[in-house]
């Protein structure tokens, strides 16, 4: 009985099948295809972007208690976002480690602002939108020394900004200068 089963799984294990689909076949490499044939294309890639950085800029400051004036303003800032990009690999363009388009949250500090009295201003906190150096965000902002609250809006076109935020008892305040942002990605592919 023993050698009659060794027999039969000896007779199985030589068995050869051929799964007939997508097998490998043979090729006559002189006889085009004749399925259609599908070009490889570029998958492109998903990134989120760590992007720390830091302003500075003037503007006025409009219904304030103290009276119309001008305003000196500087802080930090730093976002995280998530984009897509159509292409991969692009690191050796101008802005390659950038996604095409991208949403993320803002988060900023204005931690000097001298309008007079030389003290430091509201965080603020933003949803924002970037299309490569172009871009916007709004959002909620908050000043902890005098608890003046509002809105805040910020629009950026590389490395230039203006930004504007309205609180109840500190009135409006506008301002136009510089930004200087990093960028840290982790990147892959779609």
């Amino acid at each position: 009985m023993t050698r009659s089963f060794a027999c039969v799984l000896a007779l199985a294990a030589c068995q050869h099948w051929d799964y007939e689909r997508n097998a490998p076949g043979h090729i006559d490499v002189a006889t085009p295809p004749t399925a259609p044939i599908e070009e490889p294309s570029d998958p492109g890639e998903h990134m989120i972007v760590l992007s720390p950085g830091g302003y500075f800029g003037g503007g006025a400051s409009i219904d304030d208690p103290r009276g119309d004036h001008g305003r000196l303003t500087g802080g930090a800032l730093v976002s995280i976002e998530y984009g897509q990009s159509p292409r991969s690999h692009v690191e050796d363009e101008l802005f390659g480690v950038l996604p095409l388009d991208s949403f993320g949250l803002l988060v900023g500090w204005d931690a000097f602002e001298d309008d007079a009295q030389h003290r430091t201003g509201p965080m603020f906190f933003d949803l924002q939108y970037r299309r490569v150096i172009l871009g916007g965000s709004a959002g909620w902002s908050y000043d902890p020394s005098s608890g003046a609250q509002g809105p805040h809006a910020m629009a950026f076109l590389g490395p230039f900004y203006l930004g504007a935020v309205f609180t109840a008892d500190h009135g409006s305040t506008f301002d136009l200068g510089i930004m200087i942002r990093g960028a840290f990605a982790w990147v892959w592919s779609r």
